[in-house]
């Protein structure tokens, strides 16, 4: 079984769901889309989210292949997460307080 593909898809998935809620939008587009664009996002999200797991599950296995689908979503959510999380803020949170003498 080839872990890749299931891996990459469910990442791409997770992004496209991040960029689908408004916080994130703001944050890394520097505005919030419209709702035609926030409604594809999700639905590119959970669209992705299903291919992985027909990758993961084709072969003889099935079984085996649904535990690692879930593996794949869990480590994907995470790295989607951890990347949301440590990027560079922008605006008035990064900057010091300067005080008046």
């Amino acid at each position: 079984m080839n872990h890749w593909p299931s891996l990459l898809l469910s990442i791409a998935s997770f992004g496209a769901f991040a960029l689908g809620m408004e916080r994130h939008q703001r944050a890394i587009c520097h505005r919030k889309l419209g709702n035609a664009s926030t409604w594809t996002l999700r639905a590119v999200g959970g669209l992705g989210l299903t291919t992985a797991l027909f990758v993961a599950v084709r072969g003889p296995d099935m079984a085996l292949g649904l535990v690692a689908w879930f593996g794949h979503i869990s480590l994907a959510a995470g790295t989607v997460f951890l990347a949301l999380a440590v990027r560079p803020q922008r605006g008035g949170s990064s900057r010091k307080s300067e005080t008046v003498p």
